[in-house]
Formats: C-alpha cells, structure tokens, sequence
C-alpha cells in the first residue's frame, strides 16, 4: 500500500445484495486499504450475520424491525443491532466512517440521501417536506443531487411521486373497521404526517370526511409527528383530554410520543394484530366487540 494512502473505512448500506457482494469482494482483495465498518440489509438475517462475523464489524442495520431478535441470536453480544428506517440512518451518519455505500433496493435507500442532506443544510430535508416548509419539487432536486453523488451516475426524482402512489393500496379491512367505530358513536380524527401536495391523492384513497371528525395534516399545521406540540393540538381540536385517545401508528417514535402525551398508542404492524390490540384497550374501557380506535395516527 502507499505509505500516503490511508485505509478508507466504509459503511455498506445493502450489503447482502449483488452490488453489497461486489464490494465485500474487493475488500477482501484490498484489506489494507478498505476496511468494513458497518453493515446493513433489507430483511436477509442470515446472510448479513454471516457477512458480519465474516467482516467483524460492531454495527449492523436491518430495515425489517421485526426480525432484530432473529438477528440478535446469530450475532456476538458485542455487536451492536440498528433496526428500522432509524437505524439505516444512524449507520450513514456513523462518525467513524469516511465512506457510505448505498446499495439497498427500493425506498430504504433513499434514508442515508436524506441523512447526508441534513448533515450539510443543518436541517431534514423530509422534516421540512411534511411541515410545509420546503415544497415537492425543490425536495426532489435535494434528493436527486446527493443520489447522484452517492451512485456516481445521474438520478432523476420527476417522476417519483408516480411511481411510489402506484404501489400503494388502501387499507380496506381497517377502514371497515373504523367504520364500525362511527357507528358505535365514537368521535375519531386523522392525525398525519403528509406533503401539501398530495392531499388529492391520499384523500383519494380513503374516505376522510366518512371517517374523520378532523384531520390534523403536518404540511398545514406546520408540525409532524412526534413533535409533543402536535399531539397537544390534536387533543384540542378533538376536544378530549389525552387519557382518552387511542392511537395507531406504524412508527415507534410516534407511538412513543404519544404514550408521553398521556395517550393509549398501538404500534401498527399488521392489520389483524392492530384491530386485536385496539379491541382489547376498548374492551378493557367498557367498549362492544369490534370496535376500534377513537384516533387513528
């Protein structure tokens, strides 16, 4: 090695798949000049915890939350588990790396672009999406910009919002749950973190004004979950105390802050978990069978 070219220390972001694998492959050629710090996959538990007593690195992600303990069990207690969109985020802003590779398929991909925005403008390029405070289309040039750094080839977002909308589906059979919810008399409001422009969208898909006494949307309050001052907002314009609001949602930092407002949260997992865990915290309150929540986040 040149005595002047220092060892690069690299967290691989997507790591058990076909570009991850190319890069183990030339670290491994090149062990005196790249050094694996951290690694992270989608959902591959096994293949990541091989990849990580392989490299013995003391940081590992995986974007399924729901398999941390599976992994937990293949790793040596001195590795350290990020799960979650969070946990790709702290590995791209890990302070002993010189170099983050993103290699991770689909969205996941996109949390280090947007971490590395915030650590040069000071401030989360997606925070500000959903408070109002930066619009669509300049966020997408943002994210572009760095995606094209990060990949080395050009990177258009123009038709992100197209493409990410097809994918998604409303949820029918929790909708007819929260339908039974009116029925039963309950007052339920939509507390959401959302961009301004795709109100006709999303608005679109689910039946607002059937279901939803108020809607509390991020881009026109100024706010976002888990901010404490949403939840404070919320609970006025529903006009009940927190102890009496029950709560979803498929983030913990957000069913966390809601738990410290004083209300019931249900992390959101999956539909038929979510409907038996509202039931539950209703009937435990005096409520009929099959009825859900008063406040769906």
């Amino acid at each position: 090695m040149n005595a002047r070219t220092h060892k690069r220390r690299v967290v691989l972001l997507g790591s058990t798949g076909s570009i991850g694998g190319s890069t183990l492959r030339v670290a491994r050629e090149l062990p005196e000049e790249i050094e694996i710090v951290a690694l992270a996959a989608s959902g591959n538990v096994a293949k990541l915890a091989a990849q990580a007593r392989e490299t013995g690195v003391r940081h590992v992600a995986i974007y399924d939350a729901t398999k941390e303990a599976e992994l937990r069990a293949l790793l040596p207690d001195d590795v350290q588990i990020h799960p979650g969109a969070e946990g790709l985020l702290e590995l791209a802003t890990l302070a002993e790396a010189d170099i983050v590779l993103i290699a991770i398929v689909g969205t996941a991909g996109l949390y280090p672009a947007l971490a590395a925005i915030e650590a040069a403008r000071g401030v989360h390029p997606l925070h500000e999406l959903e408070t109002g405070a930066l619009a669509e289309g300049a966020f997408y040039d943002l994210l572009a910009e760095q995606l094209t750094a990060d990949l080395g080839r050009g990177v258009r977002m123009d038709d992100f919002a197209e493409r990410y909308w097809a994918a998604l589906e409303a949820n029918h059979a929790l909708i007819e749950h929260l339908r039974g919810v009116r029925a039963a008399g309950y007052r339920m409001g939509l507390l959401t973190n959302n961009v301004r422009e795709w109100a006709p969208r999303w608005r679109a898909m689910i039946p607002v004004d059937e279901l939803f006494d108020d809607v509390v949307d991020s881009a026109e309050v100024g706010l976002r979950k888990p901010d404490p001052a949403i939840y404070a907002l919320t609970a006025e314009r529903l006009g009940v105390p927190g102890s009496e609001i029950v709560f979803l949602d498929d983030f913990e930092a957000n069913c966390l802050a809601a738990r410290e407002a004083g209300w019931t949260a249900v992390r959101f997992a999956d539909t038929a978990q979510t409907i038996a865990e509202l039931d539950a915290v209703l009937g435990a309150r005096g409520a009929p069978p099959g009825v859900a929540a008063p406040s769906a986040g």
